[in-house]
């Protein structure tokens, strides 16, 4: 707002992306019992480090009442495979209401295509495109997935709904976190940090997600407007 001289991501205004489909997105009835949360971290060798750990326990902090009153659970998935994540949501005996991503991405002009990055059995690189991860997290009752990876918000110049946070809204999961382009890792963490907080505290996604954005901006000083990274998809 030139006016204000202020951004309205910042403000009273939440963006919400969505996407063209023919697919209505979940309608996930009320349920009795403890919120879950599955953390899936991938790590391939090779690949930069992650800050897996501190992100862990920023989830856990962020739900730390809820936990100690025994209303949210938190699991763990290290070294996730596609096969791993698969079998993990398949068997699961209550359906997960969040996926936690941490990990690497990316978004290909050439293929036009978004890809998370998993391990293979041996611990290295194994690509996952949009559309099988598509298939493997769809369906399963979850409420929202969050993807701490680089460009999981990004699509296609001719065709949006190509990148990986546009797969899994196309295929029925409700809301999506992403983000558009590379991200810091400390900027990630000081927007999970938040985001989750107030999730807790029980904003909506929207809402939780600009107070996380006006963190960002705070924690990380510089002209670089990081908090614009993540983005909503529902």
């Amino acid at each position: 707002d030139p006016d204000r001289r202020t951004f309205l991501a910042l403000e009273e205004v939440n963006f919400t992306r969505n996407v063209l489909t023919a697919i209505p997105a979940d309608r996930i009835p009320a349920r009795a019992g403890a919120l879950r949360i599955l953390v899936v971290v991938a790590q391939p060798l090779g690949l930069a480090a992650l800050s897996v750990g501190g992100e862990a326990d920023v989830i856990r902090s962020g739900f730390r009442r809820l936990l100690d009153a025994n209303l949210a659970e938190v699991e763990l998935l290290l070294d996730a495979t596609p096969e791993l994540l698969h079998r993990t949501l398949e068997a699961a005996t209550a359906p997960f209401d969040i996926l936690h991503f941490i990990g690497h991405g990316e978004y290909r002009s050439d293929t036009d295509c978004g890809y998370l990055v998993f391990e293979n059995p041996e611990g290295g690189v194994q690509e996952l495109d949009s559309s099988t991860l598509r298939q493997i997290v769809c369906r399963r009752g979850i409420r929202l997935v969050c993807l701490n990876a680089c460009e999981t918000g990004r699509g296609g110049r001719e065709d949006f709904s190509r990148g990986v946070a546009q797969a899994l809204v196309a295929g029925g999961v409700p809301a999506v976190v992403a983000n558009q382009y590379p991200v810091l890792d400390v900027s990630a963490t000081s927007f999970s940090r938040h985001f989750y907080w107030a999730l807790a505290m029980g904003q909506s996604i929207g809402d939780a997600a600009r107070e996380a954005r006006v963190s960002v901006s705070y924690s990380i000083s510089g002209e670089a407007i990081y908090w614009a990274v993540p983005v909503v998809f529902a």
